[in-house]
């Protein structure tokens, strides 16, 4: 599953493997975070920022239809 395309594994997540959730979050969570920690410059408001973009993604899942990648859907 590690090989997977960021957008099949969104699917697949979306399909009901949590195990997909935790390959997206692997890849992403260093870039998600340093992303958040660069624009607002503060350590505990990027944690904050990182956790609601997570949550955004858990509850967001069904709408993902892979018209864009899932980096861009992510970070958007």
């Amino acid at each position: 599953m590690v090989e997977d395309s960021d957008e099949a594994l969104m699917f697949a997540y979306t399909a009901g493997e949590a195990a997909a959730f935790e390959a997206l979050y692997a890849r992403y969570r260093t870039a998600l975070y340093r992303y958040f920690l660069r624009h607002v410059g503060d350590a505990m408001t990027a944690n904050d920022l990182y956790q609601d973009c997570w949550e955004k993604v858990i509850a967001a899942r069904h709408r993902f239809d892979g018209k864009a990648p899932f980096r861009a859907w992510l970070f958007r």
